[in-house]
């Protein structure tokens, strides 16, 4: 084991959603990935199966096997408050369709049943800040912790209670799924060899989710 960073990470800066396609490729383009600093939080929740211990007991009532349960783990579902409306991210976790005026602006979110949740993809990114001793390399903007979730199933939209105040918007039911396209990624989030790069280590097909700490600033949204 060589050196180690060990930050500890404190407050969502940014949240990167990026559509894939079915496969979990991601598609790159002004339309498939939106930027927010508007998260309040992102919640993921470990799906476990405990699996069933086995135990069989002797004519003198002692234990002649004894083999506890292995608990299997599946995956995250993945809940996420924002503060922000942005309409254009909650179609890329949803599936929902977009609202537009006559200018061609988004507008608003037209939520129904007739999304398939099974075509809904996107990879989530989100930088949080990070307290450490270590410096950040040459070449490094600091230090930030990276949170990845590499295939994701789309959720949906929570309830929502308009009142006195500020209305917050969850997406709920987000799922992570096996059979990662990520690899290094598309975009320059690590520092290799001084400068941006993609990421250093690549994802593999059953990484569900992914956490480190990078050099290289977040997006701007």
């Amino acid at each position: 084991m060589g050196h180690q960073t060990a930050p500890s990470l404190y407050r969502a800066k940014r949240l990167r959603a990026t559509v894939l396609d079915i496969n979990g490729r991601p598609l790159v383009g002004n339309e498939s990935v939106v930027i927010t600093k508007g998260v309040i939080s992102v919640a993921f929740k470990a799906d476990v199966t405990a699996g069933q211990a086995i135990t069989l007991v002797n004519g003198n009532g002692d234990n002649c096997v004894n083999e506890p349960a292995a608990p299997s783990f599946n995956g995250f579902t993945v809940d996420a408050t924002f503060c922000n409306v942005d309409f254009s991210l909650f179609h890329i976790l949803t599936g929902h369709r977009l609202i537009l005026n006559d200018n061609g602006t988004v507008v608003g979110i037209a939520e129904g049943t007739t999304v398939d949740l099974s075509t809904v993809n996107f990879a989530l990114e989100l930088w949080t800040g990070a307290s450490t001793t270590v410096l950040p390399r040459t070449g490094g903007d600091g230090v930030w912790g990276y949170i990845l979730a590499p295939f994701l199933r789309g959720g949906t939209i929570g309830d929502i209670s308009v009142a006195n105040g500020t209305v917050t918007f969850n997406v709920t039911g987000m799922a992570t799924k096996n059979g990662a396209a990520w690899a290094q990624g598309p975009f320059l989030v690590d520092l290799v060899g001084g400068v941006a790069a993609l990421l250093h280590d690549s994802v593999t097909v059953k990484e569900h989710r992914r956490i480190q700490a990078v050099e290289i600033q977040p997006p701007l949204d």
